[in-house]
């Protein structure tokens, strides 16, 4: 019951104190006596594989893929380490094949797999799986943000503005800025482009001064345009309001 899970938990946070001291043979000691539990939590499975991943024994990550996607068939943790693998593997036909199938399956994941498409590589998919996840709920216009920072990514500089001056009226304006900065990294984004986002943070921290993300976002916009005083002024302001603010 619940005694046995605050064990696991408390297992759990010994295992990752093990692996932080890189007492790799205890961290798997213990890892194995939390996994021989009735009930498996999937995220210390998970946990498990990426300790795999990142040793490159990837024949022991699979094994434990297999167990994770009996304890969650269609969850997300599994298919991205399953995703992971092949893409080690070198298997990107069977990669595509598994993230199309998950988006026709379980279609209210299909934002997550268009992000995975993105990641490894499938860019004329991934941009069918943002729009078929704004076509799903259109009423979220936040939904348009993660295709237009893709689209700005590909250098698809203008259809990402369109989609953020729309994204303006009806988002929240600290996520549109968010989104917005990618253009800053954007080596054809033209200055006007640029101008507007700066137009935009500046509007929204004006509206909400509370809102010390926008100022935050607006600070590095001004560094990276070399106005490094006003910079420096502003992230004053936000830590003399606030002296803890890290």
């Amino acid at each position: 019951g619940s005694a046995n899970q605050m064990g696991a938990n408390e297992r759990f946070l010994l295992e990752q104190l093990y692996l932080g001291q890189r007492d790799e043979q205890k961290y798997q000691e213990t890892m194995l006596k939390l996994l021989n539990l009735k009930v498996r939590n999937p995220q210390h499975l998970a946990h498990f594989i990426d300790f795999w991943i990142g040793r490159n024994q990837l024949d022991q990550a699979e094994r434990w893929v297999a167990d994770l996607k009996k304890a969650e068939p269609q969850g997300l943790l599994a298919l991205e380490r399953e995703a992971r693998l092949l893409d080690l593997r070198k298997r990107k036909p069977e990669l595509l094949v598994l993230l199309e199938a998950r988006g026709r399956e379980v279609p209210d994941q299909i934002g997550p797999v268009a992000d995975l498409l993105n990641r490894y590589g499938f860019a004329k998919e991934a941009e069918a799986a943002y729009r078929a996840f704004i076509a799903r709920d259109p009423r979220q216009s936040e939904r348009a943000l993660a295709l237009a920072q893709f689209l700005a990514y590909h250098d698809r500089v203008t259809e990402a503005m369109e989609l953020l001056k729309k994204a303006w009226s009806s988002c929240p304006p600290e996520k549109v800025a968010g989104a917005a900065l990618v253009l800053y990294a954007i080596p054809t984004a033209g200055e006007d482009a640029r101008r507007q986002v700066e137009a935009w943070v500046a509007e929204a921290a004006r509206k909400q001064p509370e809102a010390v993300g926008l100022r935050s976002r607006l600070g590095a916009i001004w560094i990276l345009q070399g106005r490094l005083a006003e910079a420096e002024s502003l992230y004053r302001g936000i830590l003399s309001s606030d002296p803890s603010d890290a």
